[in-house]
């Protein structure tokens, strides 16, 4: 008869502690995702999107940015040059692990039609060396990050969140394959303090505590059927 007991009772005590774990985290993601859909005049003729964006924070004060370029209506974009990349935040900031050796720090920068962003990456050698994607880790060193969405911020004057330095191609432009159709500049769109315009994906702890939630219920319920 106890035995009987406790197997009825550890259904419900998984249910609670999960839904206690899951009240008691944070209720953000831990990763967040935008894309660069709105052109410069260099850009306004070609198909959006063209670039997106991932942030991954993979602890209170440490997030990985990757930028991958997209292909659109047989347009494939790149990212390169001057401001290859930017982006805006209030904290003060160090950017190490670059994906490539092409790219350096930009420090703060203005990039065409879109005012200062903060933090810049440059591309060496143009088109030449223009990217698919880049990535690369920001650490904050004045503060900590309660989730992905809190690592972008506007510093006063600022109305971007995001750029990119978009580089065209649709494989023969300039009759060599080898040169860009155009380069321009590209943004998320603009956005709030919270990261405005982004997409967040659930944690995977989130995730199985909602699902071992769930599990339990059903066997509780299952156990009421079979009585």
């Amino acid at each position: 008869m106890r035995l009987l007991k406790m197997k009825s009772v550890v259904p419900v005590m998984l249910l609670t502690a999960a839904a206690a774990l899951f009240t008691s985290s944070a209720a953000y993601a831990d990763i967040i995702t935008f894309t660069l859909n709105s052109p410069n005049a260099s850009l306004s003729g070609f198909p959006a999107p063209y670039a997106e964006v991932s942030i991954d924070r993979t602890n209170s004060t440490t997030a990985v940015f990757t930028v991958t370029g997209d292909t659109t209506g047989g347009f494939t974009y790149l990212l390169g040059g001057t401001g290859a990349f930017g982006f805006n935040s209030t904290d003060t900031i160090t950017l190490s692990g670059f994906s490539s050796l092409t790219l350096s720090n930009g420090g703060s920068g203005t990039e065409d039609g879109f005012g200062t962003f903060a933090y810049t990456l440059n591309n060496f050698d143009g088109f030449t060396s223009a990217l698919a994607s880049l990535s690369f880790t920001a650490t904050n060193n004045s503060g900590t990050w309660a989730s992905a969405a809190n690592v972008l911020s506007l510093p006063t004057g600022a109305t971007n969140l995001l750029e990119g330095h978009i580089f065209v191609n649709n494989g023969h432009c300039g009759g060599t394959g080898q040169d860009p159709c155009v380069t321009g500049f590209a943004t998320n769109g603009g956005g709030g303090s919270t990261g405005g315009g982004g997409s967040t994906i659930p944690e995977p702890a989130s995730m199985l505590l909602l699902g071992a939630g769930a599990l339990a219920a059903a066997y509780r319920a299952r156990r009421r059927a079979t009585r």
